[in-house]
């Protein structure tokens, strides 16, 4: 009796966690297709909602993960150099003037709302609209297995775009959010000659290439790997997907963790 009774209960916890792997599995792969919709209303609410809940969230995240990526000898080394550069141009204050301190450049993420696009998928409203952060770091992604044919190298990181996702179900109040960051491949890019306007999550067309996907704190959910418009392969966050990450100012790679500023 106590055997079958551990069998049920072990047959109970394996469909939960089946349901749940699923559930986060279905949530990183995008609907191929969705009805365009124009809604300026649903755009103003969902205004309304980040300015309200997720724009001080996106900041801080972004900006904790810009302190915490670059080091404090390399922001030492960094404060040095540009004080020796102000020294040699230096010329005489004014009286009553001695502040030689410099300025803190007060993080931000710009969204370009007059690019906001809305669609609907079933009884789901959805919005995706550009997105780019002052402190925002970006990872190159190498993934053996998917043999791209080439080596991703600094000259794609201002191909590397985000889009800010919000979603509500019709009828209820609560909206979801997520941040996906898009990495086209070179060839796609040369193919559509590097614009790249028409592409949206749930109209992925002929797409190829990665989708990121992040919480709006910044923290990476899942990869997945994007050919034809279709996912082929998913790595979770701390799969084996590896990553580098480096600047849009060329630095060398002994530098890596740099921020990339717009």
């Amino acid at each position: 009796m106590k055997r079958n009774l551990f069998l049920v209960f072990l047959f109970a916890v394996c469909l939960l966690i089946g349901s749940c792997n699923k559930k986060f599995s279905d949530s990183l792969v995008p609907d191929r297709m969705a009805k365009i919709e124009e809604d300026p209303k649903f755009i103003e609410t969902a205004k309304q909602y980040y300015q309200t809940e997720l724009e001080e969230q996106m900041r801080t995240g972004m900006y904790a993960k810009f302190t915490k990526s670059v080091s404090a000898k390399q922001e030492e080394k960094m404060s040095a150099e540009v004080y020796t550069k102000l020294a040699e141009k230096s010329v005489p204050q004014k009286a009553g003037t001695n502040d030689t301190s410099r300025k803190t450049v007060e993080p931000k993420i710009y969204v370009t709302w007059k690019k906001a696009y809305t669609s609907a998928y079933g009884q789901r409203k959805i919005l995706e609209v550009p997105i780019r952060g002052s402190h925002r770091i970006v990872s190159l992604l190498k993934i053996s297995r998917d043999s791209l044919g080439y080596t991703p190298d600094r000259t794609m990181l201002k191909t590397i775009f985000d889009r800010l996702i919000i979603t509500r179900q019709n009828g209820q109040a609560e909206f979801q959010s997520k941040v996906v960051r898009y990495h086209p491949d070179r060839p796609y890019l040369e193919k559509y000659n590097y614009d790249l306007n028409h592409l949206h999550l749930y109209n992925l067309g002929d797409y190829t290439g990665y989708l990121e996907y992040m919480t709006t704190g910044g923290e990476r959910r899942g990869i997945v790997r994007v050919v034809d418009g279709g996912p082929v392969r998913r790595y979770k966050s701390k799969g084996k997907s590896r990553s580098t990450q480096q600047d849009s100012k060329g630095m060398s790679p002994a530098t890596e963790k740099v921020g990339i500023k717009f």
